[in-house]
C-alpha cells in the first residue's frame, strides 16, 4: 500500500515539473465561455513541431492568429508542454504528440491511450465540451481509434469536425477490422474531410490512394467528403503545407 502511494506521488510530481510552461486555466464551472479547441495529431516519427508550417499558413490565410499549445505525452505518461493558450481565444490550437511515435498497430493502440492522457490533462486545466481535430498520416488513425474508444462519451465531449490527411487505413488488416467493428461509437453527426494525395500515380508517395480512401467505409457517408490533391505538393510529407489543403482546411474549420 505504501509502495503504491509512493509511486503515485512520484508520478504526480513528475507530471507537475515536466511542463515547460504553465497554461492558462479555465476552471470547470467558470462563467467564462468555454473554449472549442482545434486538436492536431501528427503521424509516425513526427514530433510536436510537425504542424508548425500548417499553423503559420492557417494564420496567414485567416488573418487571425490563434494561440498555440504543444503537448508531448511521454512513455511514462508524464506531460511536457510548449507554448501558452490565450484566454480570449475561442478556437485555440493544440498539437498533441507522443514520445512513442513509432509505426505499427500495437504502437497506435498505445498512442490512443496517450491521447486519452493528454485529453484528461486538458480537461483538468480547461473548460470545453466540444472540439475539432486534424490528423496527419497515422495521426488520423489514432484519432479514429480514440473516437471509437468510448472516451468522449464518458467525458461528455463532442467532436464536431475531423480532418484526415493521408491516413493509411488499410496498412493493417486487424486495425481496419477493429475500426469497422467499433465505428458505431463515432457520432453520426461528425463532419469528416479526408484529404488524399496523388503524387506518383495512385499513391502520395507513401500511402496508396486505396488505403487513404478506405476511411469512407468507417464514417457516416452523409457527413463524409473527400478532397483529392495532385501535383508536387501532394507528396505525403508535403500534404500538411499544401496550399490547397490549407485553404480547404481553413474553410472547413471556419477560421
Amino acid at each position: 500500500m505504501l509502495k503504491k502511494l509512493f509511486l503515485q506521488l512520484i508520478r504526480f510530481f513528475t507530471r507537475l515539473f515536466s511542463s515547460h510552461s504553465k497554461p492558462f486555466e479555465f476552471p470547470k464551472g467558470s462563467k467564462k465561455p468555454p473554449i472549442s479547441p482545434i486538436i492536431f495529431v501528427p503521424g509516425s516519427s513526427a514530433s510536436i513541431q510537425r504542424f508548425n508550417g500548417t499553423v503559420r499558413m492557417l494564420h496567414r490565410h485567416s488573418r487571425k492568429k490563434q494561440s498555440l499549445l504543444k503537448i508531448k505525452v511521454n512513455k511514462d505518461e508524464s506531460i511536457q508542454m510548449e507554448g501558452r493558450l490565450n484566454s480570449k481565444d475561442r478556437n485555440p490550437m493544440i498539437v498533441i504528440g507522443f514520445e512513442n511515435n513509432r509505426d505499427g498497430y500495437s504502437n497506435i493502440k498505445q498512442q490512443i491511450e496517450s491521447l486519452k492522457t493528454a485529453f484528461q490533462h486538458l480537461l483538468d486545466h480547461y473548460y470545453f465540451t466540444d472540439f475539432q481535430a486534424v490528423g496527419h498520416s497515422n495521426g488520423g488513425l489514432v484519432l479514429t481509434g480514440f473516437l471509437e474508444s468510448g472516451f468522449l462519451e464518458k467525458k461528455r465531449l463532442k467532436l464536431t469536425k475531423l480532418a484526415i490527411i493521408g491516413s493509411p487505413y488499410l496498412f493493417n488488416q486487424d486495425m481496419y477490422e477493429d475500426f469497422q467493428k467499433w465505428k458505431h461509437r463515432i457520432g453520426k453527426e461528425v463532419q469528416v474531410l479526408n484529404f488524399v494525395g496523388d503524387f506518383a500515380g495512385k499513391t502520395d508517395g507513401i500511402v496508396p490512394l486505396k488505403s487513404a480512401q478506405a476511411g469512407k467505409k468507417i464514417f457516416n457517408e452523409n457527413c463524409y467528403t473527400e478532397v483529392y490533391l495532385t501535383g508536387r505538393k501532394a507528396h505525403h510529407s508535403a500534404l500538411p503545407t499544401n496550399p490547397e489543403f490549407v485553404k480547404q482546411l481553413s474553410l472547413f474549420l471556419n477560421l
